[in-house]
């Protein structure tokens, strides 16, 4: 009899969506949630840009083992959240089997991603590793990289039994958040350009408007609506959760375990990076048909002042 189960759920998003958050509620269904992604690298392999003989991929797969088995701070629900903390993996017990993998002749695709998954997940030493052989979640962001190909045809050409989530949001939330997480970095944060970060999120929802993907929006991953989304999932999946109640189970935000309260409660208020003003500006700026440039420059000077505020309020350690 032939498994016809859900091997691969694919999460599409661009920027802060919410997909680290689908993705570790979709753990709980048996999918290997894991602080590694193809990135850019995956798509060049899925549109045939590059060969399986091609050694981009197997160098951005031992990347992130290196990154993971370095003591930094990642993931959590927000840019705050990433604070300083433990390697995810132990790179000394896998490094041989990293080695002959690099080494390896894959046949697929498939195959090859599978195998690169399951050694990392080997390695892991922040959570115990509770999914199925060969299911896995991969959190899809650089779209713009298929070059304009449907994302859902792209995957389906190289793995079997796929499902598709494209996750939505609110765009002034999205916006703020976006900015948010430019404002944390130590060089560039004053990059921020309004009018590209308008046409970019536009440019995202069209290309999702034609796919066959469920469409998860950020709100529907909080608490009321909730309830309704995991009943969604069992439906889309085919099978409940592996766990037991949901709200005792502890959730990988990429790299960062948090409880059901702290995961699936809104972090980040509507204001709290941008101010009233700036807010203002933003949504006026949006609903505007001003071009592009005109959209950044005149937002630019509210974002300074906001980047400053936020560094004030961050050294004084509110």
């Amino acid at each position: 009899m032939l498994d016809h189960s859900i091997n691969l759920v694919v999460i599409n998003s661009f920027g802060p969506m919410g997909s680290s958050l689908l993705a570790a509620l979709i753990e709980k269904w048996g999918y290997l949630n894991l602080p590694i992604r193809g990135r850019a690298t995956l798509p060049e392999y899925l549109i045939g840009r590059r060969s399986l003989s091609d050694p981009a991929i197997r160098l951005r797969f031992r990347s992130g083992f290196l990154s993971g088995s370095t003591a930094k701070g990642k993931g959590g629900v927000n840019v705050k959240a990433r604070l300083p903390g433990s390697a995810l993996i132990n790179y000394e017990a896998v490094s041989e089997k990293l080695d002959f993998l690099d080494r390896k002749t894959f046949g697929t695709l498939a195959e090859m991603y599978d195998s690169y998954r399951e050694l990392y997940a080997e390695g892991v030493l922040y959570k115990q590793i509770n999914a199925v052989p060969g299911w896995h979640i991969e959190l899809a962001t650089d779209y713009a990289a298929y070059e304009g190909r449907n994302i859902e045809a792209a995957f389906k050409e190289h793995f079997e039994n796929v499902v598709f989530f494209h996750m939505t949001r609110n765009f002034y939330e999205w916006c703020e958040s976006s900015a948010s997480q430019l404002m944390a970095r130590q060089t560039g944060a004053s990059a921020f350009r309004f009018g590209s970060r308008v046409e970019q999120y536009e440019e995202y929802l069209d290309s999702i408007k034609n796919m066959s993907g469920i469409r998860v929006d950020f709100e529907d991953l909080l608490v009321p609506r909730l309830t309704a989304t995991k009943e969604m999932i069992s439906r889309v999946l085919g099978k409940e959760p592996i766990c037991g109640n949901l709200e005792n189970e502890q959730f990988d935000l990429y790299g960062k375990v948090v409880d059901y309260t702290t995961a699936f409660t809104k972090a980040d208020r509507p204001g709290t990076y941008f101010s009233r003003i700036s807010e203002f500006a933003a949504r006026a700026l949006y609903q505007s048909s001003l071009k592009r440039f005109w959209k950044s420059l005149l937002f630019h000077p509210f974002y300074l002042l906001d980047l400053i505020r936020n560094r004030k309020l961050r050294l004084e350690g509110r």
